[in-house]
């Protein structure tokens, strides 16, 4: 479903990716996880093809991106989900309207159609009763309830989310993991999850891959990436601060 083949990427004459290889399956979620800056958000920005690889291939659903024009590039996106790392809702639309923005702007249907879609999303995510209201009127994990409805409102075949946890306390951490565990048995979706958070991670994934210094250190069932002795690996996913990552420097 999702095929990432010798993938490289500079910036600024830094080789932010080197010969990065990824296969995630049909309905396999896998998470992406490694220290900040590594390159993991580049990734998913590379998986829509809203970045260019230097050199390499990208399959998504069957197709070399690259290789697709515009017009084919957005049809493939239309099967395509995201959940943003900081939200990024519309402030100055409804909760229902940022929902249904994609159905407004990319389909044909009318506006009791696309009401209706919405309040089901709103069922999937638990935010019955919030269609009226402003994203500046929502928690952090409302937000981003509101992003997962948002994510999967076309039911897409894959979907992508940029650190779901991210600035959010346990618990609701807790409960946006189960939405999307929830989520992906109950419609089948394809995901790829960059996260940081370890119990989001090792919950969420069939994989999980460990970027660091450009290319993945390892890449593996869950279970074995927790039982693994590669220092690096270890080191890692404990947050130890001692180990051989960040070239033994304090952060």
């Amino acid at each position: 479903m999702i095929e990432l083949n010798q993938i490289c990427k500079t910036f600024d004459s830094i080789k932010l990716l080197n010969n990065i290889n990824l296969l995630v399956e049909a309905k396999e979620t896998v998470v992406i996880c490694g220290p900040g800056g590594c390159g993991k958000t580049t990734l998913l920005k590379l998986c829509q093809g809203l970045v260019q690889p230097d050199s390499g291939t990208v399959i998504l659903d069957g197709s070399d991106i690259a290789q697709l024009s515009h017009s084919e590039l957005m049809q493939i996106r239309k099967n395509i989900g995201m959940l943003f790392q900081n939200y990024a809702l519309f402030d100055s639309m409804t909760v229902g309207q940022n929902i249904g923005f994609f159905l407004s702007n990319h389909t044909d249907m009318n506006d009791k159609e696309i009401r209706k879609a919405v309040m089901e999303s709103l069922e999937l995510v638990h935010l019955e009763g919030s269609y009226n209201l402003m994203p500046a009127e929502l928690s952090g994990g409302m937000q981003k309830r509101v992003g997962i409805a948002r994510a999967l409102i076309h039911n897409p075949r894959i979907v992508f989310y940029d650190s779901p946890t991210d600035g959010l306390d346990p618990v609701t951490a807790d409960a946006i993991v189960d939405n999307i565990i929830a989520i992906n048995k109950q419609f089948g979706v394809t995901s790829l999850v960059v996260s940081n958070d370890m119990n989001t991670s090792f919950r969420l994934a069939d994989k999980v891959a460990f970027l660091y210094q450009g290319a993945f250190h390892a890449i593996g069932a869950t279970k074995d990436i927790i039982n693994s002795k590669d220092p690096h690996v270890y080191q890692f996913i404990r947050g130890l601060g001692d180990g051989p990552l960040y070239s033994g420097s304090k952060i």
